[in-house]
């Protein structure tokens, strides 16, 4: 059936209105601007975990999970910075907080058990990126919090370890019990004057 002058007049003015109402939009507004956008870490920013002064300077590509929640590699500059502490893994709680995870030159706990330790000094740290994790390859950061990483050491081993993002109540518990040990152990040293 042949489309009528009529109707194709119609479509030509929906699609004039159309492009009107696309180049009405200001020069200057950002395409971002259509969308929420949330910031969670900028080059310069102060790296959280890290001293006063230690800013990110660099990142690679961030993994997102199914509740939100992004983990990233960072590189870092500022006081105290050198090769052998210049990187990190951060991952945002469910509420946003970014938290350390692991960052090199720091000791790192690669035995399991709570009560012993073999601690190591990290020399190289990496998330798995190759998946958005809904096309059927592994993802790093899953919809529990759980995180997956490499890591490498000073002492030539190397892991795959995996952490669970904890939630702020968790990290306000966790907080509450360090200040309450620490009290304790104040009450119980006798004065060295």
């Amino acid at each position: 059936m042949p489309v009528s002058i009529t109707t194709r007049a119609r479509r030509l003015s929906a699609a004039a209105l159309l492009a009107t109402a696309a180049v009405s939009v200001p020069a200057t507004t950002p395409a971002h601007a259509q969308f929420a956008t949330d910031t969670i870490a900028l080059t310069g920013d102060p790296a959280p975990g890290t001293a006063a002064g230690v800013n990110y300077s660099s990142f690679s590509a961030p993994v997102l999970n199914g509740s939100g929640q992004t983990a990233f590699r960072g590189g870092l500059t500022g006081a105290g910075v050198d090769s052998t502490n210049d990187s990190g893994i951060w991952a945002t709680d469910p509420d946003g907080l970014l938290t350390l995870i692991i960052r090199t030159g720091d000791l790192f706990d690669v035995d399991d058990d709570p009560v012993l330790e073999d601690l190591r000094t990290v020399s190289s740290v990496n998330l798995f990126t190759n998946s958005g994790g809904e096309d059927g390859r592994f993802n790093s950061f899953n919809d529990a919090g759980q995180l997956a990483f490499f890591a490498s050491f000073t002492d030539g081993s190397e892991g795959i370890f995996v952490t669970t993002i904890p939630e702020p109540a968790s990290l306000a518990l966790l907080a509450l019990g360090l200040t309450a040990a620490l009290t304790r152990r104040q009450r119980r040293e006798p004065d060295a004057d």
